[in-house]
């Protein structure tokens, strides 16, 4: 039965006085079955750096893939499609950690997936332990944050941060000792929740970081501010500020500060009240309003923001007037642009991932120039804005925080050639697309999948092309692989031709 029939139809014909007459039948054809890895045994202790891959074929399979990674279905350490082979030697880390490993089988149009993973020896330098659950960058299904992670190699104590930014602990902060797992409470109001592991070795502490999407549940949500409209802009000094009361909270507090999560404007609880008006300058700055709510003795936060009114008189900061504060770029390159202010004689600009944070960037701003394009990360992460003016001789800040565009990273593809062509001569001149956010690339041409015997152009930084010269010319197969550098990560491509037949 051809792959992908679904139901097979038969019809029996039967002569009778010279006239066919049928009964029609039908069967279910059986359905396929992915692979699954034979070799190595899930769970065993590899003996090198090479795991050599054996798979059972499966049933109705058109094609295989493969994940490699060093988290559960992940693939920084590699990603392959195989075609129709049942094997495949991978070149993994030798630092007795965990490699997962993710065997993806084709049928009938739809890939399915099997899961395997094994323990790489240890022959290489002590390193910190790594998260093993739950997988990274993945969504949380309920406010308990339930950790695990592998021993590492020469780790003697453990550490863990859990933070609203990178590297933040705001969340939670604790010496784990030699355990291998920790739960903890989080928010569950859609936020990104960001994990550092620490690891103790040789007196000093290594870090491995990582972040996941809180769960977003109705019942456990803050207060949230219903007026006035928030991202507005006031009229007067008077913020009168009134929320919505959050299920199951005890108590509020407020904080209504110049910066996110900051209170120099004011701090104070509110007991069980539901609106409180507060003084703010006239200035034209952001302000930010951050509501707590304590709900079963655990604070939950929701923050708005709203620009002041802009009626003082004398000397002015800058602002920020090209993008209104809290929403989302639309490209990798925004122009910001700003008012002059009052008595400004110099301006500068921070860009960073945690409030006052120019990790991104950070520069001076001529005070005869009003716009300034520059180039931020397109990952969708949140970014901190603070735009600094100097007045009298002391820099006054606003700050903004925004979305940035998110682009997911792409691999280069040949543009040159279409796998399975045959070349026309021993020499071939090779081109491929940049692909987005390409760091480098590399090009291996040879005799055999992801061989390099042929061609070895690991020097390419971001050229997009290369002529390779001395191919066959017997009309035998010739393997080229593609990889491209993202986030620090080689990722490949991989094409088949036909050496060009000499006559």
């Amino acid at each position: 039965v051809p792959v992908g029939v679904t139901k097979v139809y038969v019809t029996l014909w039967s002569l009778i006085s010279g006239v066919y007459q049928a009964n029609h039948y039908f069967f279910n054809a059986p359905a396929g079955t992915k692979a699954v890895i034979a070799s190595p045994v899930d769970g065993s202790t590899l003996a090198s750096g090479t795991l050599d891959l054996a798979w059972a074929g499966g049933t109705g399979v058109n094609n295989y893939a493969l994940w490699i990674g060093s988290s559960p279905g992940g693939y920084d350490l590699g990603a392959f499609h195989v075609g129709t082979a049942t094997t495949r030697s991978v070149t993994v880390p030798t630092d007795g950690g965990a490699v997962y490993v993710t065997l993806w089988s084709l049928i009938s149009g739809a890939y399915q997936s099997s899961a395997h993973w094994y323990f790489t020896t240890a022959t290489s330098n002590p390193r910190g332990a790594r998260l093993t659950s739950p997988a990274n960058a993945s969504n949380l299904a309920s406010a308990t944050l339930d950790l695990a992670w592998e021993a590492g190699l020469g780790a003697t104590n453990y550490a863990l941060w859990i933070g609203s930014v990178a590297n933040g602990y705001d969340l939670y902060a604790g010496i784990e000792g030699t355990v291998l797992a920790k739960s903890v409470v989080v928010p569950a109001d859609g936020r990104r929740l960001h994990v550092t592991l620490h690891s103790l070795i040789g007196g000093a502490w290594q870090s491995n970081s990582y972040w996941f999407n809180a769960a977003t549940l109705p019942d456990a949500g803050a207060a949230q501010i219903t007026s006035p409209t928030p991202g507005s802009t006031l009229t007067s000094s008077t913020l009168p500020l009134v929320w919505s009361p959050a299920a199951g909270a005890t108590n509020y507090h407020l904080y209504v500060g110049s910066s996110p999560n900051g209170y120099d404007l004011y701090n104070a609880g509110q007991g069980t009240s539901l609106s409180r008006t507060v003084t703010v300058p006239v200035d034209g700055r952001p302000v930010y309003v951050t509501l707590w709510s304590l709900i079963k003795g655990v604070y939950k936060s929701s923050s708005v923001f709203f620009i002041a009114a802009n009626t003082a008189t004398g000397n002015r900061k800058a602002l920020i007037n090209s993008h209104a504060n809290g929403s989302t770029f639309t490209n990798a390159n925004p122009v910001f642009a700003w008012t002059t202010g009052v008595g400004v004689t110099l301006m500068a600009t921070w860009i960073g991932n945690s409030p006052l944070g120019y990790d991104i960037w950070a520069s001076t701003e001529s005070t005869s120039s009003t716009y300034r394009s520059t180039a931020v990360p397109t990952d969708g992460r949140k970014v901190h804005v603070t735009f600094w003016s100097l007045i009298g001789g002391v820099w006054q800040g606003a700050s903004y925080i925004y979305t940035t565009v998110n682009i997911p990273l792409a691999k280069a593809s040949l543009t040159s050639h279409v796998s399975g062509a045959t070349f026309t001569s021993t020499t071939e001149y090779f081109t491929w697309d940049f692909g987005y956010a390409s760091q480098s690339f590399q090009l291996h041409v040879g005799r055999s999948p992801g061989g390099a015997d042929l061609f070895n152009g690991n020097n390419l930084a971001l050229l997009q092309y290369t002529t390779v010269t001395g191919l066959p010319s017997d009309g035998s197969p010739v393997y080229v692989t593609l990889y491209t550098l993202l986030g620090g990560v080689w990722k490949s491509n991989e094409y088949i031709f036909n050496a060009w037949q000499s006559p």
